[in-house]
């Protein structure tokens, strides 16, 4: 089984490869080819080009575990959109987007600087080709910038020139973390992480947040994707709702709170789920008062 490819034609590995790894295209940074990533894995769900034969096989592969993954993919990134006009509608007017991948078209800096082209977007991410590419995206635009780090090391994004430069800690900022703290480890505590962040920013600042949810009851679907995506570059930690909650400690969640993606603030009416996707992705935004 295939990802849709609607948005973009994926069925050439070659000029798919050329795509990626030419120097117009990857900013001149090296790519692995080893190796499966997420970043390009997930540009794959989407409908995106930047990804190599080995990201597109890993994939299918999680797809055939998964059925709905692709949909839950564009689903999270529909959300995250939504999410970030809502804060824009709400005043903020800064935004630090924590494993911000490889740019798709409405990126935040796009949806942001429609409204207003003075908006503030930090993007944070590890893979180089993601960074490469945001960088090329960003070559012309003043007010957004890119950092490669590991956002599992708050202390090292803050500091950045990217973010500390970029940013005004002591006004609202909106801190994004969709679909990316569940390739963070138990050993490394999401929760303290996010912690940290939100320590870090103002109140009346806000979270847009989603992760991956298993429920506890899809113990062999989990096993399987957990054996998938640790032959990644990052592995995947899906969590329970419960252990997901506990990440939103200290946000206060504005309605309709905790929900299946696809279910916050939809701009249409939204389809029932395939039994068959016993794993989701939950969203929230928060607020910090």
């Amino acid at each position: 089984m295939t990802a849709p490819a609607e948005d973009a034609d994926n069925s050439s590995d070659d000029a798919s490869n050329t795509s990626l790894d030419g120097a117009d295209n990857s900013g001149g940074c090296d790519v692995d080819v080893s190796r499966p990533h997420v970043a390009r894995m997930y540009d794959y769900y989407l409908g995106g080009t930047h990804n190599l034969a080995i990201d597109r096989e890993w994939a299918d592969k999680t797809i055939e575990v998964m059925p709905g993954i692709v949909a839950a993919a564009r689903a999270n990134r529909a959300f995250q959109q939504r999410a970030v006009r809502y804060c824009l509608d709400a005043g903020l007017r800064q935004f630090l987007d924590l494993g911000s991948g490889i740019p798709t078209v409405g990126h935040v800096h796009e949806i942001a600087h429609a409204l207003d082209p003075a908006i503030r977007v930090a993007y944070v991410d590890v893979e180089p080709v993601a960074v490469a590419q945001t960088k090329r995206l960003l070559s012309d635009v003043p007010t957004a910038t890119v950092t490669e780090a590991d956002i599992a090391d708050p202390s090292t994004v803050l500091s950045a020139p990217g973010v500390a430069e970029l940013l005004d800690f002591g006004q609202p900022i909106v801190v994004i973390a969709c679909a990316v703290l569940h390739f963070v480890s138990d050993e490394q505590s999401p929760a303290a992480i996010l912690a940290k962040y939100r320590g870090s920013v103002a109140p009346g600042s806000a979270l847009v947040f989603s992760h991956g949810e298993i429920s506890v009851e899809a113990t062999e679907q989990g096993a399987k994707l957990h054996e998938l995506f640790g032959k990644t570059t990052q592995p995947g930690h899906r969590r329970t709702r419960a252990d997901i909650e506990t990440m939103l400690a200290g946000w206060e969640l504005v309605d309709p709170g905790l929900v299946d993606v696809a279910e916050w603030r939809p701009d249409v009416p939204v389809a029932g789920h395939d039994a068959r996707d016993t794993v989701t992705m939950q969203a929230a935004v928060g607020r910090l008062r």
